[in-house]
């Protein structure tokens, strides 16, 4: 399917960080370039690509991020030295409008070169509005569903955190080519893992159909939360997340015996905490002293390669399940029929 193979081709898409930082580099020149927080406001696929990026490198931030996934951004985030990213692949996302037109009214009322904001779409009302209030905008190529054009909602990210410095310790150039030239050798293990956690899930027949419970630790949480989306939308799949250490404190407790309809997949890589994977390692122990079949991914790969190799695992895993339900994984029925009830309210 197109969708698979824009998924497997995925690492070299990951090369638009050079345009965009040229261009990015060229919007902000003499502007701050030193923030103390960052303020995202992006829902669905673009959302969970910032989720991504700021949870998997959290280690080297050198800001404050607040992830906004609502209409409305409170007043007092706008503080000196804030740094805001509209994020909308369509362009036409009502939330990140709305969140837009605040933005604007405030920023309109008290203009400061201390606040500054950038968007990143591939048209719509958001590309129109930016440009005639000259907020910079990086424009995403069209054609895609926006689940499809993660790799450029994240290159763009990574563009804007190099320019601005959102990391410290990260030559994002060489991460990039890294991962673009480690990703193809280890293309197999990932597929197989996508196999191993499909035939886990649909062993034999859609009756006998599992609900995965991905539990990760604060790093990966972006990239369990990009499988689950992945899973609701391509695969028509339900799908459950948490995170360790908060879901030893309530959620192991419901897990003192198996249930037939529910497989825990547990998510570490390399240079996690070693209290979480010590955590980790105590709850894959519990599963297998209450007999619990569960699968356990260890990613091996640090920085970028390692987010990737984990996003591609959940991509490949829901185009199969779609393929073993017998669904299509592009049409997303009941998003559609609300967005046309919203737009009958209005």
């Amino acid at each position: 399917s197109l969708m698979l193979e824009r998924i497997l081709n995925s690492p070299r898409n990951l090369e638009s960080f050079a345009k965009y930082k040229a261009y990015i580099d060229e919007l902000l020149y003499g502007r701050i370039t030193q923030y103390r927080r960052v303020i995202f406001c992006g829902m669905g696929g673009s959302g969970t690509a910032a989720i991504a990026l700021f949870s998997f490198f959290r280690n080297n931030l050198n800001v404050d991020v607040k992830i906004i996934q609502d209409y409305e951004i409170d007043p007092h985030l706008f503080e000196p030295k804030t740094l805001f990213i509209f994020s909308s692949y369509s362009g036409n996302t009502q939330e990140t409008l709305s969140c837009f037109n605040k933005f604007l009214s405030i920023w309109k009322g008290n203009p400061s070169n201390e606040i500054a904001a950038v968007s990143i779409t591939s048209g719509g009302i958001l590309l129109d509005v930016s440009i005639k209030n000259g907020i910079p905008v990086i424009k995403l190529p069209e054609g895609y569903l926006p689940r499809e054009a993660f790799p450029f909602s994240l290159s763009a990210l990574i563009a804007i955190s190099q320019a601005c410095h959102l990391f410290s310790e990260i030559n994002w150039e060489k991460e990039i080519q890294n991962t673009i030239s480690v990703i193809p050798l280890i293309m197999d293990e990932i597929e197989n893992k996508a196999i191993a956690l499909e035939v886990f899930l649909i062993d034999t027949s859609p009756e006998t159909i599992k609900i995965p419970f991905i539990y990760a630790t604060g790093k990966t949480s972006g990239i369990a939360i990009r499988w689950q989306q992945q899973l609701n939308e391509n695969s028509k799949h339900f799908a459950h997340v948490n995170v360790i250490p908060e879901m030893h404190h309530n959620e192991i407790v419901a897990w003192e015996r198996p249930y037939p309809f529910i497989l825990p997949v547990l998510i570490t890589c390399a240079d996690d905490y070693p209290e979480h994977i010590k955590r980790m390692n105590i709850t894959a122990e519990l599963f297998i002293k209450n007999e619990i079949p569960h699968v356990l991914i260890r990613i091996t790969e640090e920085g970028l390669a390692g987010l990737w190799h984990g996003i591609l695992i959940g991509d490949i895993l829901s185009i199969r399940l779609s393929k073993k339900k017998n669904v299509q994984p592009s049409p997303t029925k009941n998003i559609d029929i609300i967005k046309k009830r919203l737009k009958s309210f209005n």
